[in-house]
Parts: C-alpha cells; sequence; structure tokens
C-alpha cells in the first residue's frame, strides 16, 4: 500500500532524473556560422564530458579525443582522419564545443608540420580538400599525442599525456565527414552568413521546455488531489468517533446548583461551653 501510495511522485522524480539526459541526448554542431543538429550519424561520447555535463559528439566508432577532436581510421578521399567534433549543448558555448572552423563548410582539419598547428580543410569549387585549407589555424593536441585527455584544454600538454581513449560504439562505417553527412544542401559561403540557433535547435529546447512544464504541472495536480483526499477523510469522520475522542477531555465546571447563594458549613457547637442539667 505505500508503495502504491508514492508510486506517482516516484515517477514524478523518475522524469526529472531523466530530463538532464533527454536535454543533453542530441548533439549540434556549427556549420558555417550557424548551430545546426548534427543527426543521427553522430553520438556523445561516455567518457568525454565538461564540469556542466556537457559532451563531445563524434561519428560513432570513431575516437574521441582532447580538444573537441575526433579521428577515424577508415580510408576517405581527401580527408586526415580528423576532424572537429560536435557537442550536446545546443547554444555551443560551453568549453568543450569547439569554436574552431566555425565558418568553413566542413569540419575536417588537418595538420600542419611545418607550423605545428591546425588548419581547417578548404571547401574550393563546393569540393571538400584537405590538401587545400583554409587560412585559419588553431593550437590544440598534436596527431602523434592524440587522444590525449577526454578533458577539453586550449593548449596542448607539453608531454604525452597518458592515452584515454574513449571509442564510440561502432555503427555502418561513414564516408563523409562530421556534418556533412547529416545536413542535406550545405550553403554556399554567399548564402551562410546569418548566424544563430536553427529551427532544430529551437525545437529541441521548445520541447524540453515543454516537459519541464508537464512535469511541473503534474506535480501540482497530485499534491492538490492528495490535499483534497485529506479533507474530505477529515469530513466523513463519524459523529460517534468524534464523541468518542473528545469525551474524556471534557470537564464540567464546578459550580452551586443555585445561583446567588453560596455552599453553607453547619458549625458545631463549641465544645469549651459547658452544658448545665435542668435542677430535679
Amino acid at each position: 500500500m505505500l508503495l502504491g501510495r508514492r508510486s506517482p511522485f516516484l515517477s514524478l522524480w523518475l522524469l526529472f532524473s531523466l530530463l538532464p539526459s533527454l536535454v543533453f541526448a542530441t548533439c549540434y554542431c556549427e556549420n558555417a556560422g550557424q548551430i545546426v543538429v548534427c543527426g543521427m550519424d553522430s553520438s556523445p561520447c561516455s567518457g568525454s564530458k565538461s564540469d556542466s555535463g556537457v559532451s563531445l559528439c563524434c561519428v560513432p566508432g570513431d575516437t574521441c579525443g582532447a580538444d573537441s577532436i575526433c579521428h577515424f581510421t577508415r580510408r576517405v578521399e581527401d580527408a586526415s582522419g580528423f576532424y572537429l567534433g560536435g557537442c550536446t549543448d545546443p547554444t555551443f558555448q560551453d568549453p568543450l564545443c569547439a569554436g574552431q572552423c566555425s565558418e568553413s563548410l566542413t569540419s575536417d582539419i588537418v595538420y600542419n608540420q611545418s607550423i605545428n598547428l591546425w588548419s581547417c580543410c578548404g571547401y574550393p569549387n563546393g569540393t571538400k580538400s584537405c590538401q587545400d585549407p583554409t587560412s585559419d589555424t588553431f593550437l590544440a593536441i598534436s596527431p602523434d599525442q592524440f587522444p590525449g585527455t577526454s578533458t577539453p584544454s586550449s593548449t596542448p600538454s607539453s608531454t604525452t599525456p597518458t592515452p584515454t581513449t574513449s571509442t564510440n560504439s561502432p555503427s555502418s562505417a561513414s564516408t563523409s565527414s562530421f556534418y556533412e553527412s547529416s545536413t542535406t544542401g550545405l550553403p554556399s559561403p554567399s548564402q551562410a552568413k546569418s548566424a544563430g540557433l536553427s529551427t532544430g535547435v529551437k525545437v529541441g529546447m521548445g520541447i524540453a521546455c515543454a516537459v519541464a512544464a508537464i512535469a511541473i504541472a503534474g506535480v501540482v495536480v497530485l499534491l492538490l488531489m492528495r490535499r483534497g483526499r485529506s479533507y474530505e477523510k477529515g469530513s466523513q469522520m463519524p459523529l460517534e468517533l468524534d464523541a468518542e475522542k473528545y469525551r474524556d477531555q471534557y470537564i464540567a465546571p464546578a459550580r452551586p446548583e443555585l445561583r446567588g447563594m453560596e455552599t453553607m458549613v453547619p458549625a458545631e457547637l463549641s465544645s469549651s461551653r459547658k452544658i448545665s442539667e435542668l435542677e430535679a
């Protein structure tokens, strides 16, 4: 009976505990300055989370590494095997979310051995080419130190760290870059100047808010129903129980039977007075 009474509250508690996982289950990428949903070809990395609970996202089967970099070993034409991963933060403001190559049309990156910096792969004539990278460069963990640590870092360690490889569960091999396969009709550079949250991101945030509102409303309704049951139970208490409960608590006040009259105590004759008998 006790378990049955608490089951609605237990269900609501489970719903609230699952809300963070529901909200952070979607992977987001930044493509040509716009935040988009990465798609079904990406999933959160189990061993790479920031302090706020945001996860790095890579293609299933690829290796999740430091500095928001993912790596694959399959053969892909005009690809270096490294690309910037997405994250589960819909605003893309978490330190774990890669901020480099945000204006690029591909997430692929290539390492320049001569300057020890990464460059964003180019996209000339609508075709990805890591042989023709852009002028954007950034410092991150080098390929020989990859995967490094699973925590985000703005600069790589000067010493080789202990590898903490995190690999997503394998799936069908992907032959495209991270968000090229999850977005259709990539915009041209002239069409990709507007930045901000995409429609898919706004819809996802709206759904999360709606779920939270429904859960809160459910708690309020259950509390009101429970209060109503308690009030109804108290109002239907039999009169016999009320009389039995309060009978021993009532004591009638002591008072004279007739108003205005005081109780008189009879006085006896004084023992000091000598009683004389009549003479015979």
